[in-house]
C-alpha cells in the first residue's frame, strides 16, 4: 500500500531563468506517466528572505552547517522560519566573512515574510548548526533549541512575538569543547514533559590547534573522515519540570562505543525520532559519519535498547537515512544503495540512483496524488578529498540536486537541477494552498525559498494535533485516516532531518479520492479518538480529549 512517509533528508537546488520568474519544471502528462506536472518557484526575493549563511573558514567546522526551521512562533497558523547561522572565527581573514545573526522570518500571511529577528530577541551570534523546536515549558508556545559548536543555546518563545535565552537557567549549554550537530525534544521517561537529547560530532577543539584542526597537515583533510576527532556520547536532559534540566549521567542505552578501546567512536550528523515498532513510543535513529547508522528502540522504563537491522557500512559523506515511521517500513541509505529492511518493495529505490555528496534525501508528496516523489541533495564540504585550496571561496563545492518520480515499485529520475552546496531543508506550506513549499539553508550561501506549483488540484487534508493529557508536542501519536480505497498511516514526530526541523502539521494528500471515511487517533496517553469526517482541503485542529 503506497503511502507518504516523513523522512529525514534535504532537498537542495536553483533556479533556471525563465524571464523574471525562478522555476524546476518536471513536465509529465498525468498520473499514469512519469509522474504528474509539479513546478517549484524560486519566490525567494518576492518573498523577503534575504538571509545568507556565514561561517568560519573553509577549514572550519561549520562547513557542515547551517540549519532551518519550519514552525509557527507566535500561533497564527501560519508557517514562519528560522535560519541558524555560523560565525567567522577569530583567526580568520577572508573579507567576504562579516558576522551575521541567525534569523526568524514572520509570515505574513501573504506569500512575503518580514524578519523579526531583533525583535523576537534572536539576534545572537554563534556558531550555531541546527534548529529543534518543542514547547518544553508546556505553555503553548514553541520554543527553540539551537546546536552549535561550543555552547549551545535555549529560547523561551513568551508567546507575544519575543524570545527570552534561558540557557543557562535550563542547564543545558553543554560543554565548550563539544562540537553538536543535531537535537530532538522527546518524552522519554513518559512523565508527559519534553526531555531533550542531544547528539553530538566530536570534541572541538580537544588537542588540536582551533586553526589547524581541520587543516591538511593535522587530520588529513579539511573536511571528510574524522578520524582525529574524539567522539562523544549523546548528552541525554531530563525536563524537572520547573523551567530546569538534569544530565542523565548514564545515557539511557544510547551510547556507541569502539569495541577495541570502549571510547565513543560514532561522530552524529543527523537524530531523528520514529516508532519504529508501533508501540506508541517514539524510538531514536542516529546518522554517523563513517559509521553504520545505529537505532535504538525506547522502553517502557524510559531507556532505550540497541537494534541494528544491518551492519552494512555507510559510504563517507552520505548523512542521511530514509526511515518510514509508525507501521510502515524501514530503509537504509548505505553505498549509495537503498537497503530495504522490512516488505515495502513499493520503497525499495535502485543502486543506479546517483547519490554521490548527497547529504540527504527526502520523501515528500509533493503534488498530493497520494504517492511520494525522492528528492536527494547536498554539497562537498571541499572540492577534493585530499587538496584543500588556498583560494577558497564560498560556494566552491555546490553539488546539483536530483529528483525521482515513483511509479507503483520503480523510480525514475525526472529532473537533475543546477547546484548549491544545500544542508537544511525544510517542508511547510508557508502559502497555505494545501501543497508542500521547500526552504533550504545553503552553507555559506543565501537561503532559498521554493513555491510548489503543481497543478493537479487534488484533494488533502492537514491535521494540527492539540494535545490536553498527552506531552505538549503529541509525539507518537499514531494517525489512521480511512478512505473508500486506502489507509493513510502517519506517527506524530518532530520532523527532524539533517540540520533541518520541517513544520509539524501532520499533511494527507488524498489523490482520487474525494471522500474520508474515519480518522482514528491514538494518543500518547493512550485515549483513543475516532473522527467520522472531514472536510476536504483545509487544516482541521484537533484536541486530545
Amino acid at each position: 500500500m503506497p503511502s507518504l512517509l516523513p523522512v529525514v533528508g534535504l532537498l537542495v537546488g536553483a533556479a533556471v531563468v525563465l524571464g523574471l520568474a525562478f522555476a524546476w519544471w518536471f513536465p509529465a502528462p498525468d498520473l499514469n506517466q512519469v509522474g504528474p506536472t509539479t513546478r517549484f518557484t524560486d519566490v525567494t526575493a518576492a518573498a523577503g528572505l534575504t538571509f545568507t549563511h556565514r561561517h568560519g573558514s573553509g577549514h572550519s567546522p561549520t562547513t557542515l552547517g547551517g540549519g532551518v526551521a519550519a514552525f509557527d512562533y507566535d500561533q497564527d497558523g501560519w508557517t514562519d522560519l528560522l535560519f541558524v547561522n555560523g560565525s567567522p572565527w577569530p583567526w580568520s581573514n577572508n573579507a567576504w566573512q562579516s558576522p551575521g545573526t541567525s534569523a526568524l522570518y514572520h509570515n505574513n500571511g501573504d506569500g512575503s515574510f518580514t524578519d523579526v529577528t531583533a525583535a523576537a530577541g534572536l539576534d545572537f551570534l554563534a556558531n550555531g548548526m541546527s534548529p529543534a523546536i518543542g514547547d518544553y515549558d508546556a505553555d503553548g508556545w514553541p520554543d527553540i533549541f539551537i546546536t552549535a559548536i561550543g555552547e549551545n543555546r535555549l529560547f523561551r518563545n513568551h508567546g507575544d512575538g519575543t524570545f527570552h535565552e534561558t540557557t543557562n537557567v535550563a542547564g543545558v549549554a553543554g560543554e565548550n569543547n563539544t562540537w553538536s550537530t543535531a537535537a530532538v525534544w522527546l518524552d522519554f521517561d513518559h512523565d508527559g514533559q519534553l526531555d531533550l537529547i542531544v547528539a553530538h560530532y566530536a570534541r572541538w577543539p580537544g588537542e588540536l590547534g582551533l586553526a589547524a584542526a581541520f587543516s591538511v597537515a593535522q587530520v588529513g583533510r579539511s573536511y571528510g573522515a574524522p578520524v582525529g576527532f574524539v567522539g562523544v556520547d549523546p548528552t541525554v536532559y531530563r525536563n524537572l519540570g520547573d523551567g530546569r534540566f538534569g544530565v542523565v549521567r548514564d545515557p539511557i542505552g544510547l551510547r556507541h562505543l569502539d569495541v577495541n578501546t570502549g571510547r565513543p567512536t560514532a561522530k552524529t550528523l543527523a537524530l531523528r525520532t520514529l516508532d519504529a515498532n508501533n508501540d506508541g513510543h517514539l524510538d531514536l535513529h542516529f546518522t554517523y559519519h563513517t559509521a553504520p547508522d545505529a537505532w535504538f528502540l525506547a522502553e517502557p522504563d524510559g531507556t532505550f535498547t540497541p537494534w541494528n537491522p544491518t551492519s552494512e557500512p555507510r559510504r563517507e559523506g552520505l548523512a542521511a537515512t530514509i526511515t518510514a515511521p509508525g507501521a510502515l517500513p524501514l530503509a537504509s541509505l548505505s553505498d549509495d544503495t537503498f537497503l530495504q529492511l522490512a516488505p515495502a518493495p513499493e520503497i525499495i529505490l535502485p543502486p543506479s540512483l546517483d547519490l554521490t555528496a548527497k547529504l540527504g534525501g527526502r520523501l515528500l508528496d509533493t503534488d498530493n496524488d497520494g504517492y511520494t516523489e525522492f528528492f536527494a541533495a547536498g554539497g562537498l564540504a571541499e572540492h577534493d578529498t585530499n587538496i584543500f585550496p588556498d583560494d577558497y571561496e564560498p560556494g566552491r563545492f555546490a553539488h546539483a540536486p536530483q529528483l525521482w518520480w515513483r511509479e507503483q515499485s520503480s523510480w525514475t529520475p525526472a529532473a537533475q537541477m543546477p547546484s548549491l552546496t544545500a544542508r537544511g531543508m525544510a517542508t511547510l506550506d508557508f502559502d497555505g494552498d494545501g501543497d508542500l513549499d521547500i526552504a533550504i539553508a545553503q552553507n555559506a550561501g543565501p537561503a532559498k525559498l521554493l513555491r510548489n506549483d503543481q497543478r493537479m488540484s487534488l484533494p488533502w487534508l492537514a491535521l494540527k494535533l492539540i494535545a490536553t493529557r498527552s506531552h505538549p508536542d503529541a509525539s507518537g501519536a499514531r494517525i489512521e485516516l480511512h478512505t473508500p480505497r486506502r489507509i493513510f498511516v502517519r506517527t506524530v514526530a518532530p520532523a527532524t532531518s539533517y540540520m533541518a526541523q520541517s513544520e509539524s502539521t501532520v499533511r494527507f494528500g488524498l489523490g482520487t479520492d474525494s471522500r474520508i471515511r474515519r480518522i482514528v487517533i491514538r494518543w500518547p496517553s493512550g485515549q483513543r479518538q475516532e473522527l467520522k469526517s472531514a472536510e476536504l482541503n483545509t487544516t482541521l485542529t484537533v484536541r486530545e480529549p
